[in-house]
């Protein structure tokens, strides 16, 4: 066998192992898969729209807190800068 032969060889070996990854790969796709959706399945949507509504509901009431603070701050500054100036 030349060395065209023994590379030729080589190169079948290493093809045929590569076809084996490729299916072991395949099923462990096909298997997260599967399991990706069995999980997905479980998941109540009415129960993540609910959790999403507390959390936007929380949140803006964090945000119109601050505002409202806010407000009354720039409220007093400017009282402040009234009486200052005698207006």
């Amino acid at each position: 066998m030349g060395l065209a032969g023994r590379g030729a060889e080589l190169a079948s070996l290493a093809g045929v192992a590569g076809a084996g990854m490729a299916r072991n790969a395949a099923r462990g796709v096909r298997r997260g898969y599967d399991r990706g959706m069995e999980m997905a399945e479980d998941i109540s949507l009415d129960g993540v729209g609910e959790q999403l509504r507390d959390y936007f509901d929380a949140a803006k009431a964090a945000v119109e807190d601050t505002v409202s603070g806010e407000l009354q701050d720039l409220r007093k500054s400017i009282r402040r800068r009234r009486r200052r100036l005698g207006i």
